[in-house]
């Protein structure tokens, strides 16, 4: 399902105001994302926003954000207490080059993490581990 107008420009401008190159194959893993998220959502409450706009602000721009800040040649980017995939996601499609691994507690996210990998098909599906 692609994403409403509004949530189209907010990411238009964000990757516009960000020293990225986002090209059309990160773009549409971004939305499927997206898109996968607010799937599950439905069901398994993984976040409060729920308004797609929002979830490009808050979710996907602040992640996205932070890629100028990692070093062009880190090897391993290890996000602990992932969540809902943010940012182990967006690293993962951004920097293919990058081995990123999401560490998560709660077994209904790391569920969510699981399937997103698989059903996305994305080129380095992020591994995945639980923490106790």
């Amino acid at each position: 399902m692609p994403l409403p107008a509004d949530a189209q420009r907010a990411l238009d401008e964000g990757i516009a105001a960000l020293p990225l190159c986002i090209n059309p194959t990160q773009r549409a893993q971004l939305e499927r994302y997206l898109a996968l998220l607010n799937q599950w959502n439905r069901v398994h409450n993984l976040t409060a926003i729920r308004e797609p706009r929002e979830q490009v602000i808050v979710h996907l721009l602040d992640c996205l954000a932070v890629l100028p800040e990692l070093a062009n040649d880190a090897r391993t980017v290890v996000d602990v207490g992932s969540g809902a995939g943010l940012p182990a996601m967006v690293i993962a499609i951004m920097r293919t080059e990058t081995q990123v691994y999401a560490v998560e507690a709660n077994k209904k996210e790391d569920c969510f993490y699981a399937s997103l990998c698989h059903a996305a098909q994305f080129a380095q599906p992020a591994y995945r581990g639980t923490a106790h």
